[in-house]
């Protein structure tokens, strides 16, 4: 008997625990987009990341000039001078490398830009539908 009352119970207590949630589907992208700040925002934010890209994609094919060069001189020079544009290149490499984790990698300029300009913006939406769920 007293299994069936406790059976009963959990039917019950699962039941109304079920019925208590309220789920609610708020398409954030749909209002951030339209909103006219978060966009001008976002554009900001999409083309310093293209002129950042820029920049590294220049650096970059100025290294594979160097390693061109150095390719073709590779055999005419002495082991001093290999050593020394090897070096040149490996080091050029390295500070686009940190140039590139200076801009885009995790707190970098990128990251820090994109608290201060659309984390506002997404804070207040997300307040805003905050009471429906």
């Amino acid at each position: 008997m007293k299994k069936i009352v406790l059976a009963i119970a959990f039917v019950v207590v699962t039941v109304s625990a079920t019925f208590a949630q309220n789920f609610a589907y708020v398409n954030s992208e749909y209002i951030l987009k339209h909103i006219p700040e978060y966009t001008s925002a976002q554009k900001q934010l999409d083309d310093l990341s293209q002129k950042w890209q820029l920049e590294v994609d220049q650096q970059y094919a100025e290294i594979e000039k160097l390693y061109k060069a150095y390719q073709n001189d590779q055999v005419l020079l002495n082991e001093d001078m290999r050593r020394r544009r090897e070096d040149e290149i490996v080091k050029k490499e390295k500070d686009v490398k940190d140039f590139q984790k200076q801009k885009f990698g995790f707190e970098g300029e990128l990251f820090k830009q994109r608290q201060q300009l659309v984390e506002t913006h997404s804070t207040t939406c997300f307040k805003s539908h905050s009471g429906f769920g």
